[in-house]
């Protein structure tokens, strides 16, 4: 049986608690989708008998296939269970939990036979062999909480509590969407289509939650290379038929990066679909995106590559994750670090809100009170929240802490929380947050220290908690923003190629069209404003540091933004100030700069003005709105944009329809925005140019009527970062991984006028034209016939050709460099192969044939070896010769003579593995060094001449024989020593070069002629 991962356990009896249980999975971890061993390991610390039970609850388990459906149970008896203990102690059945509470509900039950040990404290190990078709849905974190055992005691038909196992492993991966579909209508490209998207998540989606379509190749353009917004605003409907939006999403695009020609580019192009409603786990959505909105650039396979589907959770808005240390009061007479009574200045405790149970902050020390409150003097339990007793002085602050415990262990699907302490501790009321461990709850109704809650909120995890675990309360802060502040309204990214210096002032980015930047138009980096003062395509010329910003180094590929903000130019009337009287206002740049329209609010200085009439750079204004003050205001002063409009007719208090004078250059609301109207936060679900739908009465607020012209005003996030939280929130966290689309239709009918490629080759969809493979080993690099029907002939260089100059005229010449079929030595064949002209060989006649070859001998007339020219500069044999044959161009390079690496040719020269030659056979050895001869047996191209035997000259003096210090032939190495020269026949004979045979002169003997006939010789004197 195959080892076992460790999982989720079940628990105990009433008659003996289960001590222990723990759940382990094999192969770990496991495999999404994939059918797991999964063993179960329990103590029983009372024993058990025949037909007590233990449950196993396997979160995140199915036998559905992973596809978002039910899968069948397994019938008591029927599961296969492996050893130690296996059937013989066990039987066991499986309940398929509901996709709807993402198989948090799946459960094994183990049912004790006969023959099981019943001994307590025994450790029984069940293993649920892997051909049961139990696998994981989705990931689980190890020793989750949502792996529990609980047990029965058969005969009082009671059962035990559920409660977490003790260990269980993780199952390491991540929720994907399944049935996942893209259909487009018309798949036509560069022109709009209609988009169909249908998906089944496998979790619930709560409102804000956006599910997001990876789209590579579309764009909001008209995918003639200039891309086109972000940020889009893209309508969604239902169903065509039915007038209005989607009730289920709603939409935006982020346009990708980048235009590519004859490229399907966009590749992050992501339609982004925003939940309106909670949408159940296993619930198919289906929704369409109208016409007239997004387009494919060129055409597409279906489904083509980073065409994918994941799910964020709806981050963090205004929630600050901080304890508030309010009211507040002093201590009235110093302390130590061990009295257990700390007393308040007068009514001290009730300015405070103290009382039993309240937690209190005095310099970095939390205390807990812990006696009844009825005076100023609060009997404390010292050193609370790993903080440390220490003394204080008379007069130091104390705080009262929004937080408490809480009074009852809570479990994962509890609605109701009880705390130690509300009023006077966490202070938590209808509308406001509170964390415990790291999940958020929001609480709808408080009774007392009773509060009734929604779960897993921003994103968390409802999880258990235990008894007395720390509850925070979470404070929530929206203010309306009138300070000035920089509007992004495009973006792109730094493309220096490495940082920034505070000191540069060219600014290369990404694209320079994408930011619109023009001069006098202010950019934002980080939090340095920057004045363009021009711009050459993607490099703008920079003043840096402005606005009262400072100068700094900023990484490559930060974002870049373009805001709304520009300066006072002449005021309009030639002056070089604006007067309080005037109404008539010059700027530096409008359009794109301030970007304020009719209806328009812009600041300068501390005075609001409304826009009625722009001309360009001269914009006609009202002074002295929103309370504020006309002004003088000298030339060059900032003017900035603000997200503020009116409303355009009388607001009802039960209307979802907010329409403003100006929400595009003025409010500047957008889906999940919020706004404020009197007192009263609105949540902007949806845009429609100027009007607007709204969720009413956000953050505890109350809605009610607005009368026409009333100011709504745009809300900024704000944070107080005040005795932090030791937890960190994760905004828009990924809970479903992206994963490739399981069906979409291609875009264009690709290479069908190709016949497909005849079924052997790719077609690029977007050029309409088809790849072919190489049909041959690694010498062919060809492309083969547009269709792909015939096949070319493998290629290699061409044995002549034009010389060519990689860096231009003047460069090193490069000769033999363009590739050709049969490397123009051969003619091709219909079937792919070459038939080389004579002396040439190899697949693609790359090679010339080596001398002296023939059927009979082989190479080299049958007396030598066939080298290439790479070979032969390498062999300390081989003529011409040369010492140790590896001395290159430098002293020490220990390169070949033969190889080019003066000019960077790492694979040699162009021939180096073309041309052979013949390395001929001797009887004798053959070199430079003692003992050696520096000439062969064998000799000649072809190696079919053969030396007589060599000999000293017996006539002469000298040693003919002895090569020390005589230089080879070919001038590249000298004799050393010992070396030896061949002297045929020993100059006193004929060499018969074809049979290597002396034919010695009158008067000379021997096989080399070396020996000499007195007599012989007197005669002939």
């Amino acid at each position: 049986m195959a080892r076992r991962l460790v999982g989720c356990l079940l628990a105990l009896l009433v008659r003996g608690d289960i001590d222990y249980a723990e759940i382990s999975f094999y192969p770990p971890p496991p495999e999404k989708c994939a059918p797991t061993e999964i063993t179960l390991t329990f103590e029983i610390a009372g024993g058990l008998q025949h037909l007590d039970t233990v449950y196993f609850y396997l979160n995140q388990f199915t036998r559905g296939g992973c596809n978002n459906g039910n899968g069948g149970k397994i019938s008591d008896g029927l599961v296969l269970l492996g050893a130690p203990s296996g059937n013989d102690e066990w039987q066991a059945e499986y309940y398929e939990g509901s996709v709807d509470n993402m198989y948090n509900d799946s459960y094994i039950i183990l049912k004790a036979k006969y023959d099981v040990i019943g001994t307590a404290g025994y450790r029984h190990t069940v293993v649920i062999d892997a051909s049961n078709d139990i696998r994981p849905n989705c990931g689980s974190p190890a020793n989750s909480s949502l792996m529990r055992v609980k047990g029965f005691v058969y005969k009082d038909a009671k059962a035990q509590y559920i409660r977490p196992v003790n260990k269980s492993d993780a199952v390491d991966l991540t929720c994907y969407m399944t049935d996942t579909r893209l259909k487009f209508r018309p798949a036509i490209p560069k022109e709009s289509a209609q988009i169909e998207v249908r998906f089944r998540s496998a979790i619930h989606l709560y409102v804000g939650d956006r599910v997001r379509v990876q789209m590579a190749g579309w764009t909001s353009g008209k995918a003639d290379g200039i891309p086109g917004s972000d940020d889009y605003y893209v309508a969604v409907r239902d169903d065509l038929a039915v007038i209005g939006n989607s009730t289920w999403l709603s939409g935006s695009w982020e346009e990708g990066c980048c235009y590519e020609a004859h490229r399907a580019g966009f590749l992050n192009s992501t339609l982004v679909l925003t939940a309106l409603q909670y949408i159940r786990a296993g619930t198919t959505v289906e929704v369409i995106v109208p016409r007239q909105q997004l387009r494919p650039q060129c055409g597409m396979p279906g489904p083509y590559v980073n065409q994918t589907m994941s799910v964020r959770r709806a981050g963090q808005r205004v929630y600050e994750y901080v304890k508030k240390a309010y009211p507040e009061n002093t201590l009235d007479g110093a302390i130590d670090n061990a009295v257990t009574t700390v007393t308040l200045a007068t009514g001290g405790h009730t300015a405070l809100g103290v009382a039993q149970n309240s937690y209190i902050l005095i310099g970095s020390e939390v205390m807990l009170v812990s006696g009844a409150v009825s005076s100023e003097a609060l009997t404390v339990t010292r050193a609370q929240a790993s903080t440390t007793a220490s003394a204080h002085v008379d007069g130091a602050k104390v705080y009262l802490l929004t937080e408490s415990t809480l009074d009852g262990a809570l479990a994962d699907s509890a609605t109701t929380v009880n705390v130690d302490l509300n009023t006077g501790g966490l202070g938590a009321a209808a509308n406001t947050y509170i964390l415990i461990g790291s999940e958020v709850l929001k609480v709808t109704a408080v009774s007392t220290n009773s509060l009734t809650v929604i779960r897993g909120q921003d994103g968390t995890t409802a999880t258990t908690h235990l008894d007395a675990a720390k509850v925070f309360l979470l404070k929530s802060n929206v203010k309306t923003v009138m300070e000035p502040y920089a509007k992004q309204i495009t973006e792109t990214t730094i493309n220096e190629g490495a940082a920034f210096s505070k000191s540069d002032t060219t600014l290369t980015v990404t694209s320079g069209t994408t930011l619109g930047a023009v001069a006098n138009s202010y950019i934002l980096i980080g939090s340095e404003v920057m004045l363009v003062t021009a711009v050459s395509t993607n490099d703008l010329t920079v003043t840096r540091g402005q606005d009262g910003t400072t100068a700094a180094a900023h990484a490559d590929g930060a974002k870049v933004y373009r805001i709304t903000q520009t300066t006072v130019s002449d005021a309009g009337d030639g002056n070089a100030n604006l007067a309080a009287a005037d109404t008539t206002l010059s700027v530096t740049l409008n359009d794109p700069g301030l970007f304020a329209a009719v209806n328009s609010y812009i600041r300068i200085g501390s005075e609001v003005m409304l826009v009625t009439a722009v001309s360009t750079n001269d914009l006609t204004v009202t002074r002295a709105q929103d309370g504020t003050t006309a002004v003088d205001h000298t030339d060059g002063s900032m003017v900035y944009r603000l997200t503020e409009s009116t409303l355009d007719g009388a607001l009802t208090d039960s209307a979802t329809t907010v329409n403003v004078d100006l929400n595009t250059a003025g409010l500047g609301a957008a889906v999940n925005s919020y706004i404020l109207i009197g007192s009263e936060v609105m949540l902007i679900t949806n845009v429609a140019t100027n009007a607007l739908t709204v969720t009413r009465a956000q953050h505890g607020t109350t809605a009610a009527a607005h009368v026409d012209g009333v100011k709504v005003f745009l809300l900024k996030d704000t944070l107080d970062h005040t005795l932090e939280i030791d937890s960190t929130y994760v905004s828009g966290v990924e809970v479903v991984a992206p994963r490739p689309i399981d069906e979409a239709n291609a875009i264009g009918d690709g290479c069908k006028s190709l016949g497909f490629c005849t079924g052997k080759g790719e077609c690029d969809h977007c050029t309409s034209t088809c790849r072919c493979p190489h049909a041959h080993s690694a010498v062919d690099n060809s492309y083969t016939s547009y269709s792909c029907e015939a096949i070319n002939c493998p290629t290699g260089m061409a044995w002549a050709d034009l010389p060519w100059h990689p860096g231009g005229a003047g460069d090193n010449t490069w000769a033999h460099y363009r590739r050709l079929p049969c490397s123009g030595a051969g003619l091709c064949t219909a079937a792919g192969k070459c038939s080389c002209f004579a002396n040439f060989f190899g697949p693609a006649c790359e090679r010339r044939v080596c001398p002296g070859g023939s059927a009979e001998t082989g190479d080299c007339s049958g007396h030598g070896t066939c080298a290439t020219m790479k070979q032969l500069s390498m062999l300390p044999n081989a003529l011409p010769l040369s010492k140790n044959n590896v001395s290159g161009y430098h002293a020490g390079d220990h390169v070949p003579y033969y190889e080019h690496h003066a000019h960077g040719r790492d694979d040699g020269t162009w021939d180096a593995m073309r041309l052979y030659g013949c390395v001929c056979d001797s009887s004798w050895p053959v070199g430079l060094g003692p003992g050696e001869t520096q000439e062969p047996e064998y000799f000649g191209p072809t190696c079919a001449a053969q030396h007589c035997p060599s000999g000293d000259d017996p006539m002469t003096a000298r040693d003919e024989t002895n090569c020390t210090g005589v230089l080879a032939k070919g001038g590249h190495g000298v004799g050393e020593p010992g070396n030896l020269c061949h002297v045929d026949c020993s100059n006193r004979g004929f060499c018969d070069h074809e049979t290597g045979q002396c034919k010695c002169f009158q008067g000379f003997y021997g096989h080399n002629c070396h020996y000499k006939d007195a007599l012989a010789v007197q005669i002939e004197i």
